[in-house]
């Protein structure tokens, strides 16, 4: 009885750990524009709306050429699961709930969402995880994923905590359609709370245009790809520490109370293997800061038999 009630109490624990760190989209004073081949796309939420007696925050939407929307116009709704990391929109027009965005997801996983803008409004597009670190936003780190198409699409997605995705706040997937067209790329350009720009896609900030393309800040977005994997798992003896890049920072074995069981420094390299051996079997989660104090891996492990 007591181990059951212990092992409530660490999951109590964890979960809330986990509701402490996730950002959720604001609620109101926050806007998000959009760069497209034909000017700019700008979203704002503002307030909320009861619809089959669920609240959801309710988003307006405004297309223009210049830098000042002219009017707004109601867009839809977005409900967001805080616990499951799950954000769910209706359209406007429509009755039908789609899954916008998945942050619960770990390594390889694989989710289907549906866009809903520029054309692609609840079109599926079927993505993978293949990346996980943090970015700073406004003074605190945010999980950031980086999502690849099943499909034909060649340039890589990012997810981001409370923003969204760099193709768009509604645009999600859209990395499965873009191949060689650029005549249609859709890009997010910076996004805005309480009046202040928390978030910029490029430095120094570029909010505004009258064209883009998918080639436009192409080695931009190659140039940040990080890519940090920890493999196998489940393991049983080892785990392996690979990144697309040399990397040199701290690794971290904590337990689900948060507890550091084990800490190496790991050395200017693609590739480094950790004994794990003496590990008792479970769930563990792995970290690991780059010199900069930067969050590039944290993700649960188990470790079997």
């Amino acid at each position: 009885m007591k181990c059951i009630a212990l092992f409530c109490i660490q999951t109590f624990l964890f979960v809330s750990i986990l509701a402490q760190n996730y950002h959720s989209f604001p609620d109101s004073n926050a806007v998000w524009n959009i760069a497209y081949s034909q000017g700019n796309n700008s979203y704002k939420v503002f307030g909320d709306s009861v619809f089959n007696s669920i609240t959801y925050k309710r988003f307006l939407f405004a297309s223009f050429t210049s830098s000042n929307p002219v009017q707004y116009t109601f867009f839809g709704l977005m409900r967001e699961d805080v616990l499951n990391k799950k954000v769910y929109f209706i359209k406007s027009g429509t009755n039908q709930e789609r899954l916008l965005y998945d942050f619960s997801l770990g390594m390889n996983d694989t989710v289907t969402v549906f866009a809903q803008d520029f054309g692609f409004s609840n079109t599926a597009y079927k993505l993978k995880v293949i990346g996980i670190d943090s970015i700073q936003v406004n003074g605190h780190y945010r999980r950031r994923m980086v999502m690849k198409a099943n499909g034909i699409g060649f340039l890589q997605e990012y997810w981001i905590e409370g923003i969204g995705s760099n193709f768009g706040v509604f645009t999600p997937g859209l990395s499965d359609f873009f191949i060689v067209d650029s005549e249609v790329c859709v890009e997010l350009r910076c996004f805005w709370q309480n009046s202040s720009l928390v978030y910029s896609t490029y430095s120094p900030p570029v909010c505004y245009t009258s064209k883009t393309n998918c080639f436009v800040g192409l080695n931009e977005w190659k140039s940040r790809e990080r890519i940090i994997q920890c493999f196998p798992n489940p393991f049983t003896d080892e785990v392996i520490l690979y990144s697309n890049q040399e990397e040199t920072g701290s690794l971290q074995i904590k337990d689900l109370l948060g507890n550091t069981l084990y800490s190496t420094l790991m050395t200017n390299s693609n590739q480094n293997s950790i004994s794990l051996r003496y590990l008792a079997s479970g769930f563990y989660f792995i970290v690991f800061r780059n010199n900069d104090g930067r969050i590039l891996l944290q993700e649960k492990f188990l470790k079997s038999e």
